[in-house]
């Protein structure tokens, strides 16, 4: 997958390849210019719950959590969203924001959960 990297385009310009155009849920509230940015976003793939809580709550992430408090402003709204993927199918940007907004409006489901409130795997692993 091959991801524009000029730096002087926005998150918002570039072209994202498979992940589809970058896109943020409706209740964003910053703003779409690189100075007036305010939201820090990934979407990426991993193959269990186990794995991506090893790396969240370990190393580096783990420190850049605790410190998250002195450089973000506290969130009205789900931070991020957990869904199992379909195998061969890749998420874009769109499908994470729609998760997302779905997390928000309807709280943990099947389709959009957390690690607090996760989902098996629909084939059970």
């Amino acid at each position: 997958m091959e991801i524009d990297d000029r730096t002087e385009l926005t998150n918002f310009e570039r072209d994202w390849g498979a992940w589809g155009a970058f896109k943020v849920p409706r209740f964003y509230d910053g703003g779409f210019e690189t100075v007036s940015d305010t939201r820090a976003s990934t979407l990426s793939l991993w193959e269990s719950i186990a794995a991506v809580r090893a790396f969240v709550y370990s190393g580096f992430h783990k420190q850049a959590l605790i410190g998250r408090h002195a450089w973000f402003r506290k969130p009205e709204w789900p931070t991020y969203a957990m869904w199992w993927v379909t195998p061969g199918l890749i998420p874009t940007w769109g499908d994470a924001v729609k998760r997302l907004e779905l997390l928000h409006d309807s709280g943990p489901t099947r389709e959009a959960f957390t690690f607090e409130h996760a989902f098996d795997a629909p084939n059970g692993k």
